[in-house]
């Protein structure tokens, strides 16, 4: 199988086929050209009136266009425009709104007539723009939008009006000086924090001191929602605007956990940002401030400065902390800054210098995610789930991955749930763990250790988790993936696992197997599926797991059923198709034998329960 990106923040909706499958393939490796993009919070420092603006008043005074050998997709200007497909967004809330912005419906053009088209469809500005003054240029706009499917939002720049690229969605804007991707990291469902979002490119390579710009706005791909523009001006640079990424505090990967088992921590850190120098001027000493602090104070500063960073590009400023003493149990909150000569407190252009996030180091429970940690005003959580994929509503699997520094014990794992109406009582899950030969390999049924099939019973939607037990398996230091598989049970049940958005990850951090395909997909953010260690409690249960047991299995045939609690008191034997083949009342201790020689081989699920609780065993039939 190949292994392919993919950026997933599922949310299940009831939707048609055609529409419930939004899988979104993308490049994860972004280039620092992609990333030019100013934050909403950004304010610029030109008080000089700008070079060129329009505020969609006029629409003559742009040219729509699309490609007509791919679709009949076109945007629109005007007055009052909304959205008219099925799944429309809402319109852009710009600061001239009322006197008309653009806007390009990829929705109601894909749900009428497009449907499988890769929509091709642009405006321009209908005459050049005159920079020949203009020593740095900025161009300012006005946006909102929702990611879908695999379609992209491109900035084109032109001094001719005659060299404009094809674009498709899987166009690497890194190839091209005068292309820009707007939103270079959304996933399916991603859209800005705010409506309208502010975005900024610095065009100054291409477009400053040149008598002739075209400006260009570029969508690409196939049946996604809208997205909309307004208020587009060109600027002076600020002079000096350096932006701070992200803080991170690294034990040696890319990936941040959210909790970390204390004896799983590293005695080598890395503290740091990732600092971008957005301003027309080179800065000199620009300095990182670093710390970890907790409820008593400061545990760890560091202060590291690089002489020059010149403007439009980045740097990883960061220190490493050898012989770091473990950090005790408890909560701790890592605080990042940049400043320069230039940009500092005392400017104008401060708002996007600083970063900071709560993680947790624990006793046995390891998590990606950070949910329950995070302050909530900053926590974005989406929802996983198996109805989510079309044709994938059992088999889909949802694998985190987890370095192991230290010999450990695992007995299981907690998983964080949804408890939206969209799911109920009666899905269930699989656990188990991959390692990373595996995982290389592509054999996500290779697998160390797996428990049974659990339930989801009402009381773990009410606590918002449920506890998935297996085998205590000894792991050793390495690489390895916990894995949770869902299926709908008896019948359309389905389970939603919640997935952090909060704090970028990398790709393979979080990965979706769909058995529709038997493909991996990278996901890029923090899905809830937690190791316990060193016999972890997660919350007081009510099952009946490991009091049964099935012999032989694989079976010819016939097999038998065994326990000594007389607690169980119903068994069945369904088939993959969730029909009940074989119901027995039982009253005691349990030895049952099935005699299934009549049926085809194939998987079979056994389901023992006391009344309140059921478990779920696997039967495989040569």
């Amino acid at each position: 199988m190949k292994r392919i990106l993919l950026i997933l923040t599922m949310i299940s909706i009831s939707v048609s086929a055609q529409m419930s499958e939004k899988l979104k393939v993308v490049n994860q490796k972004k280039s620092i050209q992609q990333e030019k993009l100013i934050k909403p919070s950004f304010t610029s420092s030109s008080k000089s009136d700008p070079f060129w603006s329009d505020d969609f008043s006029d629409p003559s005074n742009w040219v729509i266009e699309h490609d007509a050998t791919a679709c009949n997709l076109d945007w629109e200007i005007g007055v009052g425009l909304s959205t008219g497909g099925s799944f429309g967004i809402s319109s852009i809330e710009s600061t001239t709104a009322s006197n008309g912005f653009a806007m390009v419906d990829s929705d109601e053009y894909g749900g009428e007539e497009g449907g499988s088209d890769v929509e091709d469809s642009w405006f321009t500005t209908a005459n050049p723009i005159d920079l020949s003054s203009a020593e740095s240029a900025l161009l300012q706009f006005e946006t909102w939008y929702r990611s879908y499917n695999s379609e992209q939002c491109f900035v084109v720049i032109s001094t001719t009006n005659d060299d404009w690229p094809e674009l498709t969605p899987e166009f690497d804007a890194s190839t091209n000086p005068n292309v820009f991707s707007v939103f270079p990291n959304y996933g399916s469902g991603d859209q800005p924090d705010s409506n309208p979002e502010l975005k900024g490119i610095n065009i100054s390579d291409i477009a400053a001191n040149e008598s002739q710009v075209w400006v260009r706005f570029h969508w690409t791909g196939t049946w996604g929602y809208a997205w909309f523009i307004d208020d587009v001006s060109i600027i002076e640079m600020p002079s000096d605007e350096i932006i701070l990424n992200y803080g991170y505090f690294s034990m040696g990967g890319s990936e941040e956990y959210g909790r970390t088992p204390e004896s799983q921590m590293n005695d080598t850190i890395t503290l740091g940002g990732e600092v971008y120098n957005f301003g027309a001027n080179d800065q000199s000493n620009v300095t990182i401030d670093a710390s970890i602090t907790n409820s008593s104070g400061t545990v760890l500063a560091v202060n590291t400065v690089q002489d020059v960073l010149e403007n439009d590009s980045t740097a990883y400023i960061q220190d490493l902390v050898t012989n770091f003493a473990p950090l005790a149990v408890g909560n701790y909150n890592l605080s990042v800054s940049v400043s320069s000569d230039g940009d500092n407190s005392n400017g104008e252009n401060y708002a996007n210098n600083s970063y900071s996030r709560s993680f947790e180091i624990t006793e046995n429970l390891y998590s990606l995610d950070g949910i329950g940690v995070y302050d909530d005003e900053s926590l974005a959580i989406s929802v996983l789930a198996s109805n989510s994929f079309t044709d994938n509503e059992d088999g889909l699997i949802i694998m985190v991955y987890y370095v192991i520094r230290e010999q450990v014990r695992v007995n299981g794992l907690e998983v964080a749930l949804s408890n939206a109406d969209s799911y109920s009582a009666g899905a269930e899950i699989v656990p188990f763990l991959l390692t990373l030969d595996a995982w290389n390999a592509d054999e996500v049924f290779d697998r160390m250790v797996e428990g049974d099939f659990i339930t989801v019973e009402d009381w773990n939607l009410d606590q918002g988790k449920i506890w998935l037990p297996f085998d205590e398996t000894v792991l050793e230091p390495g690489s390895y993936f916990a894995c949770v598989e869902l299926y709908s049970g008896s019948g359309d049940n389905h389970v939603g696992i919640l997935d952090d958005e909060t704090v970028a990850q990398p790709g393979y951090a979080t990965e979706i197997y769909t058995p529709s395909d038997q493909s991996v997909y990278t996901n890029g953010t923090a899905a809830a599926v937690r190791m316990g260690i060193e016999n972890y409690v997660s919350i007081e249960e009510n099952t009946i797991e490991n009091l049964v047991s099935i012999s032989p299995n694989p079976s010819n045939g016939v097999f038998t059923l065994t326990s000594n609690t007389s607690d169980i008191k119903t068994i069945e034997v369904v088939n993959i198709l969730g029909e009940v083949i074989d119901f027995r009342t039982v009253n005691g201790t349990i030895n049952e034998t099935f005699d299934m020689t009549s049926f085809s081989a194939g998987m079979y699920f056994v389901k023992s329960s006391n009344g309140t609780s059921e478990s779920t065993q696997r039967i495989i039939i040569k």
